[in-house]
């Protein structure tokens, strides 16, 4: 049985980096397709996580949530490495949000942000299952 402690602070951990990741999209001026797409997807992640909090909270029974531990944690992996590589393409000194947009699009090609789309459907999947084998 996994520890219910990990699987929180996983929850806590995947929705407070995809919220900073979707703010800092947000203030892009004319983000590229594909980011905002992945903004979307994102949004999604986010929902089907708080999904997940709330059921836990409801849930008083134990159950064998080790298998949602390792889903939780391969996703916030995901989504820290994306952020990482997100925040390499931002100066620490105040950028204009074109010279963000341009290291962006230099820095991480179409093809890198579709990956890290269809990677974070299919952990959003993942989870989504294994809420929907804890809740019955």
């Amino acid at each position: 049985m996994a520890d219910p402690l990990s699987i929180g602070v996983s929850i806590l951990a995947i929705i407070s980096t995809l919220q900073d990741v979707v703010a800092f999209i947000g203030k892009i001026e004319d983000a590229p397709d594909v980011l905002s797409k992945a903004q979307g997807d994102m949004l999604a992640t986010i929902d089907v996580v708080e999904d997940i909090k709330h059921d836990l909270e409801a849930s008083s029974s134990q159950k064998d949530d080790g298998p949602m531990a390792s889903v939780l944690a391969q996703c916030q992996r995901l989504c820290e490495e994306f952020r990482g590589k997100l925040s390499r393409c931002v100066s620490p000194h105040n950028d204009t949000a074109h010279r963000v947009y341009y290291r962006i699009k230099t820095a991480m090609k179409s093809e890198m942000i579709e990956k890290f789309r269809n990677d974070l459907q299919r952990s959003r999947q993942l989870v989504h299952m294994r809420l929907q084998l804890m809740s019955s």
